[in-house]
């Protein structure tokens, strides 16, 4: 079992490949952006003024430029048709408020509106809706706002946007917070809103929230919500990205932490990663709690990714390559992991685990694969292969503690349904064939082993008690002994066409 270690230290952000990504890097560097905009020339004697300089080139652009405080500094460029921007800073938030705002705003194109609204110290803002690197820009919306109410401290936003109709719509308040967004192509959306935890002095720093996000195609969508209700002594470091590259894409990011004011010592320190390739593929990430990771990759069309985790260091990761593939996983607890990876096309996987230490995995080759594992307890372990064929079934569910399933199945239409109830239970099934069934019931401390090849196979065993074993083998040919605590039954030689090997044990 892994463990995660998710300090404000180890929060990386980076470029990121798709497919077979570690979920361990997706974040290189946890620092914020460099900062991007530039000091306008101050104009007057004063050394502390404030600074404004602004290019205006063609017809009806628009310019509006308020700022109070010290120190601040703005830079216009607009260039092309009815271009508007609004540009205000303000200070007098706390006595040296208003210090080192920076503000950059270029706009190349048509119909371009920008709206950048800092109040506190040192933010800094970049927005540009298509430049010299950039397509041509027509439409495009921007929205930026840092800080209010409280000192809106070390924010840092970089907004790009090129291409027809995109719109960004960025909010952060306070306390070290970090977005960068990059949006090029055709009918882009992007809505991000990061809330820092109350600053409580020296000693109880808010760390804020990061965010990247870079979308490039046709008709994108991504939401990032990233907040904290902090009682003291807690912080939140989380971190978002999302990758999005084709058409009609859609990712939701949400992490946020409603503290228990008794722990007094949460911190929650979550990363969330989404990249798509493709077209109308869609990811969800919704983390409440501390030092989780959510990873999620998905190439193709049409695909799923729904990913819940509550409470602390847990890992969820989920591969999806073809079409129409459908991942959710849900995880309640301390330091579970539930990896999937599912090749091929209508390829679905569902993983819910409630309990500590728990691990799940599914790997799915083919055509229509069906998964599902439930776990519930501690130091669980289910492991799913279904590779090589089309419509392979598989259902595992286990309650209780120390429990073990490993399952492989090769070929088509086969199907495995365990249930382990208790403590101790290993169940071990591999099919190689077609239409092949196994169905495994055990009740504490119980060891079964199937192992089927050919056509139209099938496996009952039901087990009872304390330390039942029971194998399905094809080493001997129906050799039964008597049922009782830890008698092992061989109904062997399950190599062939529709064989059946009913097993009961009851203690």
């Amino acid at each position: 079992m892994k463990k995660l270690f998710l300090g404000a230290a180890a929060l990386m952000l980076g470029s990121v490949a798709f497919a077979q990504t570690n979920p361990w890097t997706v974040v290189p560097n946890a620092t914020p952006p460099t900062p991007v905009a530039e000091i306008a020339t101050n104009q007057s004697a004063l050394p502390t003024a404030n600074a404004a300089e602004t290019a205006q080139n063609g017809t009806d652009n628009k310019l509006t430029i308020s700022q109070a405080g010290t120190s601040q500094s703005a830079w216009t460029d607009q260039n092309g048709t009815s271009n508007q921007a609004l540009i205000s800073q303000t200070g007098d938030v706390s006595a040296i408020s208003g210090n080192l705002n920076a503000v950059e705003l270029r706009q190349v194109g048509d119909y371009d509106e920008s709206t950048v609204l800092q109040q506190g110290d040192e933010n800094q803002a970049y927005i540009s809706q298509a430049g010299a690197s950039l397509d041509a820009s027509t439409a495009n919306q921007i929205f930026l706002q840092q800080g209010t109410a409280n000192q809106a401290e070390r924010n840092v936003a970089s907004v790009e946007q090129g291409g027809i109709s995109n719109e960004a719509n960025v909010i952060q308040t306070y306390d070290d917070n970090s977005a960068r967004v990059n949006q090029s192509g055709n009918d882009n959306d992007l809505r991000l809103r990061q809330d820092g935890g109350p600053n409580d002095g020296a000693n109880n720093p808010s760390l804020g929230q990061i965010a990247d996000v870079d979308q490039g195609g046709d008709g994108n969508d991504a939401k990032i919500l990233q907040g904290t209700n902090e009682a003291p002594g807690l912080t939140s470091a989380n971190v978002a990205r999302v990758d999005q590259f084709g058409m009609n894409g859609s990712v939701r990011q949400y992490q946020n932490v409603t503290a228990d004011p008794a722990s007094g010592n949460t911190q929650n320190n979550n990363v969330a990663y989404a990249g798509q390739t493709g077209n109308d593929n869609i990811t969800e990430q919704d983390q409440l709690g501390e030092a989780n990771l959510a990873f999620a990759s998905q190439s193709g069309d049409s695909n799923y990714s729904k990913q819940d985790q509550y409470d602390t260091e847990n890992l969820a990761v989920s591969y999806q390559s073809g079409n129409g593939g459908i991942s959710f996983q849900t995880q309640s607890g301390n330091t579970n992991e539930a990896w999937t990876e599912q090749t091929g096309d209508g390829s679905y996987n569902y993983q819910v685990q409630d309990g500590d230490d728990n691990y799940a995995r599914t790997d799915q080759d083919g055509t229509n694969g069906y998964s599902d594992q439930f776990q519930t307890g501690d130091r669980n372990s289910a492991e799913l292969t279904q590779s090589g064929g089309d419509a392979n079934y598989s259902t595992s569910t286990q309650m209780g503690n120390d429990n073990a399933i490993t399952s492989t199945q090769t070929g088509d239409l086969n199907e495995i349904d365990v249930l382990q109830m208790g403590d101790f239970s290993v169940a071990t099934i591999t099919q190689t064939g077609t239409s092949q069934a196994a169905l495994i019931t055990q009740y504490d401390g119980q060891s079964a082993l199937v192992t089927q090849g050919g056509m139209n196979n099938q496996a009952n065993i039901l087990q009872q008690g304390p330390s039942g074993t029971s194998t399905v083998d094809p080493s001997t040919r129906f050799s039964v002994g008597a049922m009782g605590a830890g008698t092992a039954l061989n109904l062997g030689d399950q190599v062939g066409v529709l064989n059946i090997a009913p097993i009961g044990n009851n203690n």
